[in-house]
């Protein structure tokens, strides 16, 4: 019988925890925004720099224990997560992926001349991707990393070159992008995919220690550029086009019942929060896109009232 109080006492006690928490998160008037840990610094500089003319506003980037269902705002990195199609997304950024090795691997040798073309890179990241002759076309064997998680690049790098998740070669490696990074430095034989704030140094604005660009089949100018660091990438992949360099859209994502504050915000990161973008790794809104954009704001607005 002791045993029996004691199950349901706990059972109860932890059920006013919960629901004590849920409460919390729904009663401080605090707008959440979710979105994909390598979204989380310019999520968070975004926040700060609103906060200066909007101190009454607080806004929060989620973290794995806030209720779903006080989610006011998802940051959606390619339009195939967005599941409810009556939820509005407007584009606040762009970001752009990069093939990567360790600096000392093998394969620099061998590819350093010319560059990888499109089909040379499908040759070496994916599966079924052979030459002519039914055989592996690179001199050095290299281990592909990629990200197990559903916010990996790995979806979007395998859509963009005509492919899928499953059939990227080599190692997956659990948690945030982040980690591909460190599995490179570590093994010399090692090649991935990963984000511009992921392979650049934010801060000194250089390409991390022990990590090179694979070279890609780019003009000269081109080529200069990305190794030249992340400022003068950001400046070439926002003036040209390159067919070897993935670049998908940031949106934010919300609902129709969405609050004032929240508006105001994503308004506010639409017309002044790109200031911020460079800084932290990602592409301003295309140019020719942001009137359109802007528009969207004023509809959305309009219908609201």
């Amino acid at each position: 019988m002791k045993t029996s109080r004691y199950i349901k006492f706990t059972f109860i006690a932890a059920l006013f925890l919960v629901t004590g928490s849920i409460f919390a998160q729904n009663s401080e008037n605090v707008l959440y925004i979710k979105g994909a840990n390598f979204t989380h610094p310019i999520l968070n500089a975004w926040i700060t720099e609103y906060n200066k003319t909007n101190p009454g506003v607080v806004i929060k980037v989620a973290d794995r224990n806030t209720n779903n269902e006080a989610i006011d705002i998802n940051v959606v990195t390619n339009e195939n997560q967005i599941k409810n199609p009556a939820q509005q997304s407007l584009q606040v950024a762009r970001y752009a992926i990069l093939p990567v090795a360790n600096k000392q691997n093998p394969l620099f040798s061998e590819i350093s001349n010319k560059g990888l073309d499109k089909n040379k890179i499908k040759q070496l990241f994916f599966e079924k991707d052979i030459d002519d002759e039914g055989k592996y076309p690179f001199r050095n064997e290299v281990t592909i990393y990629s990200g197990s998680l559903e916010t990996s690049n790995s979806e979007v790098i395998s859509n963009y070159f005509g492919k899928t998740e499953d059939q990227l070669k080599g190692k997956k490696i659990a948690g945030d992008d982040i980690f591909l990074i460190n599995a490179l430095k570590k093994d010399e034989t090692g090649v991935a995919f990963n984000y511009l704030s992921y392979i650049y140094d934010t801060k000194t604005r250089e390409l991390k220690d022990n990590i090179a660009i694979l070279p890609i089949d780019l003009k000269k100018d081109q080529w200069q550029a990305v190794n030249s660091g992340i400022d003068a990438t950001l400046t070439l992949l926002e003036s040209e086009k390159i067919n070897l360099i993935p670049i998908e859209t940031l949106s934010l994502a919300f609902d129709s019942k969405l609050p004032k504050e929240a508006q105001s915000f994503i308004e506010w990161v639409v017309n002044d929060g790109q200031k911020l973008n460079h800084d932290y790794g990602f592409l301003n809104i295309d140019s020719k896109e942001k009137k359109n954009i802007q528009q969207q704001i004023i509809n959305y607005a309009s219908l609201e009232k």
